[in-house]
């Protein structure tokens, strides 16, 4: 018989006025043995429900810190267009840490830069340099419409300084070095001159294998003896 029944039988017995001594002292023991169990089911109910409620409580409070994390991004959907601060928020929030402290590095980075840009007194320097730059575009697109390829004898020459296109000055707007050889000298118009008549000094000719005419042949800078 199990514990269970025993107690219903006693509970009958004692309900019927025939229970003998020796089962009422069973059945007492019975009842405060269920009670101490009851009494310890109810704490450990207690206990479990302080529990959940702290529980309840930690959730609740983490779900709103992570409201106030993700407050006022916004997802990013198209990474070829640069950004707004809601998506860069967006973004930050969902980086690993690696990459934030990546990207923290580099923020740092900038501020400093920027700092020392501010003590150095960078912007209107800047702004000179800028001016000056303005300023040089506009020589050269002027000096560039002085000096323009014209044909004159059968030659194309420069409209300004008379040389042989491209004459020294539209050379240099176009950073091109004139051609030199180590055989000889080369000519005004940057081609290789040889004399023709090594006697006269004066008989300067353009040199085999050039293909600019000149008309006026003459070294930058006469040979020394």
């Amino acid at each position: 018989m199990s514990d269970r029944d025993q107690l219903l039988h006693l509970a009958d017995r004692a309900r019927r006025g025939v229970l003998l001594p020796d089962e009422g002292a069973l059945l007492a023991d019975a009842v405060t043995a269920t009670l101490d169990r009851l009494d310890r089911l109810r704490r450990s109910r207690d206990l479990w429900a302080d529990h959940t409620a702290r529980l309840t409580e930690r959730a609740d409070t983490a779900e709103a810190a992570l409201a106030a994390l993700h407050e006022g991004e916004e997802p990013r959907l198209d990474e070829r267009i640069v950004p707004t601060p809601a998506q860069w928020i967006w973004l930050w929030n969902r980086a690993t840490p690696a990459k934030r402290a990546e990207v923290a590095g580099m923020v740092l980075d900038a501020s400093a830069r920027v700092d020392r840009c501010i003590l150095a007194n960078h912007e209107p320097a800047i702004e000179r340099w800028r001016d000056r730059a303005q300023r040089a575009e506009v020589i050269i697109a002027r000096v560039r419409d002085l000096h323009t390829r014209v044909l004159r004898m059968e030659a194309l020459v420069c409209a300004c300084c008379g040389h042989t296109w491209p004459c020294p000055t539209a050379r240099a707007l176009d950073e091109q070095q004139p051609t030199t050889t180590e055989a000889g000298p080369t000519c005004i118009c940057g081609d290789p001159i040889q004399l023709r008549d090594a006697i006269d000094p004066s008989s300067w000719i353009h040199s085999p294998g050039s293909d600019t005419p000149c008309f006026n042949a003459r070294p930058q800078q006469q040979p020394t003896a």
